[in-house]
């Protein structure tokens, strides 16, 4: 049996441009929520919330106050999501090898993008 975990979402402020969109560099208020699956430890829990969410942030921290460009190739929601997805399942299973992400969801303001495994 697996059991799903959704920690505290995480926050951050970014800016970015898209071509294709909108030229003009303009900035968002995004929030990253995730979920967890997995079977219970020893201690009867997936992960302790506070250490995924420190992962989290940990990973969101790279993006924070940033112009998204600099860092994402042609960064939509979508790929900012990809690639936080990428980060964060890395260090999750480093972490938590019986855990597995999920679900990742990116609120860009109030649009958000889901990413599912």
């Amino acid at each position: 049996m697996r059991v799903i975990i959704t920690p505290k979402p995480v926050t951050f402020e970014a800016g970015h441009s898209l071509p294709q969109f909108c030229p003009t560099a303009h900035g968002h208020s995004y929030k990253v929520s995730v979920r967890v699956s997995g079977p219970l430890d020893e201690h009867g829990t997936v992960a302790d919330f506070r250490a995924v969410r420190a992962i989290v942030k940990s990973v969101v921290a790279q993006l924070d106050h940033r112009m998204l460009n600099d860092i994402i190739e042609n960064p939509t929601a979508e790929r900012v999501a990809l690639w936080l997805w990428d980060r964060v399942d890395v260090e999750l299973r480093r972490a938590h090898p019986a855990a597995a992400l999920l679900s990742l969801r990116l609120a860009e303001g109030e649009h958000e993008v889901e990413v599912v495994s």
